[in-house]
């Protein structure tokens, strides 16, 4: 559809897809900066960012986050796509 294609286009900008493929996005990232409205926050890196997002299922994701001076954090994202929608 064409939010999907938008959606696609709009996330590999932000984001380092290595795979794209039908209705499934994988990605393997070592180490990354988030950003909020453009302004990265280097307090906050992200490392082993592993996950899968299916257009059709929802997302599973995991990563590590290493706040200054707080320790790491390690989280894991499991978020499943439900028909809200009556049939």
């Amino acid at each position: 559809t064409i939010i999907r294609k938008v959606w696609h286009r709009e996330l590999q900008k932000e984001f380092p897809m290595k795979v794209i493929d039908g209705a499934m996005a994988k990605w393997d990232v070592e180490a990354i900066t988030p950003q909020i409205g453009g302004v990265p926050y280097g307090a906050f890196p992200i490392t082993n960012l592993k996950g899968t997002f299916n257009f059709n299922t929802g997302l599973n994701m995991s990563f590590d986050c290493t706040p200054r001076n707080m320790g790491l954090y390690h989280v894991d994202a499991d978020c499943a796509i439900t028909n809200s929608q009556q049939e």
